[in-house]
């Protein structure tokens, strides 16, 4: 007896559940990154406050630890508006900066790109700006960055690179490995 064969329906649906399947992926990826990027200012916050309150008679100390947790509390507080400018629904449009996208992008694949020893090339100028939706722009970076990482090979080169040229927009995704 043979197999049936699949209806347009149901590999729409498959491929509809692959790409959901894959966006929670990226979604725990990009959480594991944040938390990663946020647990520095969170221990040097604790080791100060430790500092702080064994040395709570030396008033010059007490200030000098109490802004140096400011700093911390200030990365911290900039890690969450990044974080927070990424997610919008599917319909929000906005302008977005592709420098601090693409860097976080390259954060939720660090590791894998430290443990390759891949050597970045990167030209994120700062005034590379498009209209966008933040959050499905990451996925389609995350997505570029992840398939370059999974096909270099051991100190191959991740190339990205943004221009405006004319009013547009361009942004280059390339890598020396062997190619599709």
């Amino acid at each position: 007896m043979e197999k049936p064969v699949p209806t347009i329906d149901r590999v729409q649906q498959l491929e509809e559940a692959l790409r959901e399947s894959h966006a929670f992926a990226l979604a725990g990826q990009f959480a594991a990154a944040t938390i990663h990027e946020v647990n520095g200012p969170l221990e040097a916050i604790s080791n100060l406050n430790y500092l702080l309150q064994n040395n709570s008679e030396d008033g010059e100390q007490v200030r000098k630890y109490s802004g140096l947790i400011e700093e911390q509390l200030y990365i911290l507080t900039a890690i969450s508006r990044q974080t927070l400018s990424f997610y919008h629904s599917q319909e929000t449009v906005e302008l977005v900066r592709i420098a601090p996208l693409a860097e976080a992008a390259l954060r939720i694949h660090h590791k894998k790109i430290a443990a390759k020893e891949i050597r970045l090339l990167k030209q994120l100028p700062d005034g590379v700006i498009v209209e966008g939706n933040p959050g499905a722009m990451l996925q389609v970076f995350s997505n570029l960055i992840a398939n370059a990482v999974e096909v270099l090979p051991p100190r191959g080169t991740l190339q990205i690179r943004a221009r405006c040229t004319d009013g547009e927009a361009h942004i280059l995704f390339a890598d020396n490995g062997h190619g599709i």
